[in-house]
């Protein structure tokens, strides 16, 4: 009986189930509402499709492989290449403008190290324990069907240590600007000496399940000496369970605050499970079956001798050169089995000896003709591995070059042209005309006309007609096409960035109540500027769109800036900024108390006076208040909108999901960003932040709970659990600020920074 083949039997068998119940899970989030399969699927491009429905198919292919019968080579190349399949789809569902996060959330949850470089992670872990099962005693049983011929030891041993190596490297690979092995042993051993302080020994609990692979290597140790008792043990199994049996524990913990973020913690840890287990299993059986075990199972050939013969027998006649050298060298290797197998052989002996037979003499002629066998396969290739290694890395790195450069936006510059009076009114009369007539009448007149003046501008600007109809015909469905949208939307956007025209939109969907149509909406913008900043001393540089309402429709933005993964460019909303500035900083600097004070300190450090402010953002004031805004919303596009959250953070919203203390991490960040532009700017931003947090609604939010987080840490006081209500003591922020030198601010906040993220504070320098 061969066992291996009855496990991998075994797990077919079971994950087929479980691939087929991912499939009825939601794999991403709009807000707080979870994205469904079947929604997916109407909005996804072909790649996002194939991956929704890549759990199904492997569920299907599983239970067609348990039903085959075949024998264990061939099952386990089955299984290896369904996986391999599996991994080509990920890696291309990743490569749209609108990705719809099919994987997106498989470290949700998870220690924040590992969401960085996880591939390495899992494949390190991977492979570990394919080479402690490939070394497992319990395959080397002296006799009987299945035994190995060849004792895989030596290639077990090497499999062990590289995965050994690649756990290693995950932990030792900069992160934050530390080396996570050493902060993760210093963090730990920190803690151990507070365990009576409130919150450290969760903190510590995180600390030490985020080594847990690690430990596991260590305990892999002795593999490379001493080989594993049974089947591979006890540590075969910790191995493989452990980061699922994470992801899980995480989803019980948000279950109270979202069911549906639960199911997606389930879903990520069944795809991690199923993936890592079964490329376990199969590799070993593979290497095992192929290469050390006797060709045949159960007294009958393998698919892979009854080819080999076949081909053997078709190419007797020119053995020498209608074989290519690397087939005939295996065919040489399984020729040795043969013998070896036949002297083990009690019964079917008599099936085995004419196969053999007419091996041999094909040897025996192939030899009377003075060709020799290579010894090993590529012989051709000696001398030569450096330099085809060196070669195929830069193909590599030029294909993932070629492949960051398809993600990104091509058009890096900011020319923009003046637009003609038909562009004008397309997009200041006409598009929000034919929005209030979806939503309000059900004639069709205003896109009747909006429709003629695009077929109007179709000479001097084709494509553009199609562009903006698409957006308009998608929105009418509302939720239903939300990704459809998106995409749409971001096709006019650089269409327009492209055609060098002066004009931005941004899409909006609502919820109009249950029975009632979704309300979509579509704000249209002038390009008033558009400057191009990078990152001082970094290689990253972004675009940076000064944006004026151009519509008229009655509907008040309620931020000044806004920052989107999927779009390449960070825009800042000039009219909002003026109102600002006009109405928030002019009415807290006439204020009689401490916030008011720090506002006019601000000013004055600035080297202006209170007048100034009534200028908006045409005044020297105005431009330090857009140039600190641009700042928050680059550090948005710098650290990315779902940040791996700081552990101080983590331990201060222990009781939120994962998903408001990333939202909360991000805000952290902007805030931290947008501070350390100037000292005079951070002065008037944290009186307006002070204000804010005076009242109830300043506080909520994640905008709320990042500007108390950021004033507990900068003036050093102690933040109690955020709750439904704070007392911020303006007098004491406002004495502790004034108290502090610019020096000191800037000081604090680049600290904390470091502390936070584990780099400074990134510089951004306008550069076009």
């Amino acid at each position: 009986m061969d066992r291996e083949r009855q496990i991998i039997d075994s797990y077919l068998r079971i994950f087929a189930l479980v691939l087929l119940g991912v499939f009825f899970l939601p794999f991403d989030f709009y807000g707080d509402q979870p994205v469904w399969p079947w929604l997916g699927i109407l909005d996804g491009t072909w790649t996002d499709v194939t991956a929704l429905l890549m759990p199904v198919g492997l569920a299907v292919s599983f239970w067609l492989l348990a039903r085959a019968g075949w024998e264990k080579l061939s099952l386990s190349a089955a299984l290896m290449g369904l996986w391999l399949l599996g991994l080509w789809v990920m890696i291309s569902a990743d490569l749209g403008a609108h990705s719809l996060h099919v994987f997106a959330h498989l470290t949700d949850g998870l220690p924040p190290l590992f969401a960085r470089t996880f591939g390495l992670l899992l494949f390190g872990i991977v492979l570990l324990a394919a080479g402690i099962r490939l070394g497992a005693s319990g395959f080397l049983g002296a006799n009987g069907e299945g035994s190995p011929l060849a004792d895989p030891w030596p290639v077990a041993r090497v499999w062990t240590a590289l995965g050994m190596g690649l756990v290693v490297l995950f932990y030792l690979l900069p992160y934050r600007g530390s080396v996570p092995l050493l902060q993760l042993l210093t963090s730990i051993w920190a803690s151990s000496s507070m365990l009576a302080t409130a919150g450290t020994p969760a903190l510590l609990a995180g600390q030490i399940l985020a080594m847990g692979p690690f430990f596991f290597v260590l305990a892999a140790g002795p593999r490379l000496w001493r080989r594993a008792p049974d089947h591979g043990g006890v540590l075969f199994v910790l191995l493989l369970a452990f980061v699922p049996a994470l992801s899980v524990l995480v989803g019980i913990r948000n279950f109270n605050v979202l069911f549906s973020y639960t199911l997606l913690h389930l879903r990520a840890s069944a795809l991690i499970l199923a993936f890592a287990l079964g490329f376990s299993l199969a590799l070993p059986a593979l290497w095992r079956g192929a290469w050390n075990e006797v060709p045949w199972t159960f007294g009958r050939f393998t698919s892979l001798d009854r080819l080999l013969t076949i081909a053997l027998r078709e190419s007797s006649d020119k053995l020498g050169r209608g074989l290519p050298s690397l087939i005939r060298w295996l065919l040489r290797r399984r020729l040795r089995l043969w013998r070896e197998a036949a002297g083990l052989a009690a019964a079917e002996k008599s099936q085995l000896l004419p196969v053999m037979h007419f091996l041999t003499e094909c040897w025996q002629e192939e030899r009377a003709q003075g060709q020799r066998l290579p010894s090993r396969p590529g012989w051709w290739l000696r001398g030569h591995w450096l330099s085809l290694a060196l070669v195929a890395a830069l193909s590599v790195l030029a294909g993932l070059t070629a492949l960051a450069g398809l993600r990104e936006d091509s058009e890096r510059s900011c020319s923009l042209g003046p637009g003609s009076a038909a562009i004008e009114t397309i997009f200041t009369e006409l598009i929000p005309l034919a929005i209030v007539e979806k939503n309000k009448a059900p004639a069709h007149s205003a896109l009747a006309t909006l429709t003629e003046a695009l077929d109007g501008v179709q000479v001097d600007h084709p494509g553009l007609k199609e562009r903006v109809l698409a957006v308009l015909r998608l929105g009418a469905k509302g939720r239903r096409r939300l990704h459809s949208l998106w995409r749409a939307r971001d096709r006019l956007n650089l269409y327009l960035h492209r055609q060098h025209l002066p004009y931005f939109v941004r899409s909006r969907v609502r919820s109009a109540g249950p029975g009632r149509d979704d309300l979509f909406y579509l704000l249209t913008y002038r390009v008033e500027n558009c400057f191009r900043y990078r990152e001082l001393g970094g290689p990253k540089s972004f675009s940076v769109l000064q944006l004026q309402r151009a519509d008229s429709l009655n509907v008040i933005e309620q931020y000044v800036g806004a920052t989107a993964e999927e779009e390449p460019f960070v825009s800042i909303l000039m009219d909002r900024v003026d109102a600002f500035i006009r109405g928030r900083l002019v009415a807290v600097a006439e204020w009689g108390d401490a916030a008011g004070q720090l506002v006019r300190d601000g000013v004055h450090a600035a080297g202006a006076d209170l007048s100034q402010l009534a200028e908006g953002v045409d005044g020297r004031l105005g431009q330090l208040v857009v140039e600190g805004l641009a700042r928050h919303e680059l550090h948005h596009k710098w650290l990315g909108l779902e940040p791996d959250p700081p552990t101080a953070l983590w331990t201060w919203m222990s009781g939120h999901s994962d998903e408001s203390v990333r939202a909360v991490s991000s805000e952290v960040g902007a805030f931290l960003g947008e501070l350390a532009y100037r000292p005079a700017y951070a002065r008037l931003r944290l009186a307006v932040i002070l204000v804010a947090l005076a009242s109830e609604e300043g506080q909520r939010g994640p905008h709320g709970f990042a500007r108390s987080f950021i004033l507990a840490r900068l003036f050093r006081v102690e933040l109690p659990k955020p709750g439904p209500r704070l007392k911020i003591s303006k007098p004491l922020f406002s004495l502790s600020l004034a108290a502090l030198s610019d020096e000191e601010l800037s000081l604090r906040i680049d600290v904390l920074h470091q502390e936070l993220f584990g780099v400074p504070v990134p510089r951004f320098v306008r550069v076009e």
